[in-house]
């Protein structure tokens, strides 16, 4: 995928897909360490570069940031559970 978008990264990488990222910034830095995502700015030449690369099959394999496993809000009741019960009340 070849994007200037900033809304389709995470799931380019949940289902294994590469994704060109033309921009200058990302809010999503992890999407380019360690997923499969190029933050390639608006170079056409890089375009033309990377997209060389992909084609090649050399291209990195993304991997998904840990605690992206659908668990989120479990976690964030516990702590909630967790400082409630230690907190003292008055």
């Amino acid at each position: 995928v070849i994007t200037d978008s900033g809304g389709i990264r995470e799931e380019t990488d949940v289902i294994g897909v590469p994704l060109l990222t033309v921009r200058g910034t990302t809010e999503r830095p992890e999407m380019v360490t360690i997923g499969a995502n190029a933050l390639i700015r608006t170079n056409p030449m890089a375009i033309h570069l990377v997209v060389e690369k992909l084609f090649k099959e050399n291209w990195k394999k993304g991997n998904i940031p840990d605690k992206w496993d659908g668990n989120t809000a479990d976690r964030r009741v516990n702590i909630l559970l967790e400082l409630f019960n230690n907190s003292t009340v008055n």
